[in-house]
């Protein structure tokens, strides 16, 4: 089994070709204990989402602070480097950037509605 969950931050928001996916860059902390103190660790992720549910993620992750991305681990080459990347087939919005109305108009409720549309997979003609 290939599945992988994060919990982070967003960085970056990236279109990938014309308009078929989403590359989101998401950060997660991570540390440990050492005898002079805590030493935090930020770890950098890159999330990807294709197709219909890119396209329903694509209307509100501008606004989003923190999501959970659910997925699997994709590993690929290109020009000779190795690339990990997890390629989401769910993107949960769990803070938003700041609350009240937002630059396009919209509530917070009126965006979790859209959010849970987005997670239930409302329009998605995928087959699971």
């Amino acid at each position: 089994m290939n599945k992988a969950i994060i919990v982070g931050n967003i960085g970056n928001i990236e279109e990938l070709g014309d308009g078929v996916g989403l590359k989101i860059s998401v950060v997660t902390d991570d540390g440990y204990m050492r005898d002079d103190g805590y030493v935090k660790k930020d770890n950098w992720h890159s999330v990807v989402i294709f197709g219909k549910r890119a396209d329903s993620i694509r209307k509100v992750i501008a606004d989003a602070k923190t999501v959970v991305a659910e997925g699997s681990i994709d590993y690929r080459k290109h020009e000779g480097r190795k690339y990990t990347s997890i390629k989401a087939f769910r993107i949960d919005i769990v803070a938003w950037k700041k609350p009240g109305k937002n630059d396009d108009g919209r509530s917070y409720s009126e965006k979790k509605q859209t959010e849970k549309r987005i997670v239930d997979g409302e329009g998605d003609d995928l087959p699971f």
